[in-house]
């Protein structure tokens, strides 16, 4: 199933749904802690905006290290 598909089968749902997913990887993978979602902000500055996306991730995070 594809973004556009998921958007327009939700519709109004939809943002409903992606907060509740959020709250999911949250529970699971951030153990319940909110500022686990802290990696994941990026800095959208006109400097950082040209560097790749992987770099303001924490890939350890993910690789289980």
């Amino acid at each position: 199933m594809t973004v556009a598909e998921v958007t327009e089968d939700l519709g109004d749902d939809l943002l409903p749904a992606m907060i509740w997913l959020t709250c999911g990887v949250v529970a699971i993978a951030g153990a319940g802690n909110t500022d686990w979602l802290e990696q994941f902000n990026l800095d959208v500055s006109r400097q950082a905006v040209s560097q790749p996306l992987l770099e303001h991730v924490d890939r350890t995070e993910f690789l289980g290290g």
